[in-house]
């Protein structure tokens, strides 16, 4: 992952880092409420969205940390644990990683 100057850009790469497999597979795992603790996406709401296309549509549903933090959480179920590291060193322990509220 190149360094990401804030958390949507490093939540792009990363999706953008996934190979194509593993990106149907995290989109499969959104889906899941029980591992979000709250509402999935429902499956019309993913088909055939891109890497951009999927970032967009977390941010809008979660802001910008909680989308990461969605995202961190299916990769580790993924057991896609240096993409983790890379994710939330970036996001969550950046010093300027302002959290961004719900829009949508």
């Amino acid at each position: 992952m190149a360094l990401a100057s804030n958390p949507r850009e490093a939540l792009l790469q990363a999706l953008n880092d996934l190979e194509e497999n593993n990106f149907k597979i995290l989109k499969f795992h959104l889906r899941d409420r029980t591992l979000l603790g709250g509402p999935g996406l429902g499956r019309g709401e993913l088909e055939g969205l891109s890497q951009v296309d999927l970032a967009s549509r977390l941010i809008s549903m979660y802001g910008t940390q909680e989308a990461v933090k969605v995202v961190l959480k299916v990769l580790k179920v993924m057991n896609l644990l240096e993409l983790v590291d890379q994710l939330s060193h970036i996001c969550l322990n950046g010093k300027d990683s302002k959290s961004e509220g719900r829009s949508g």
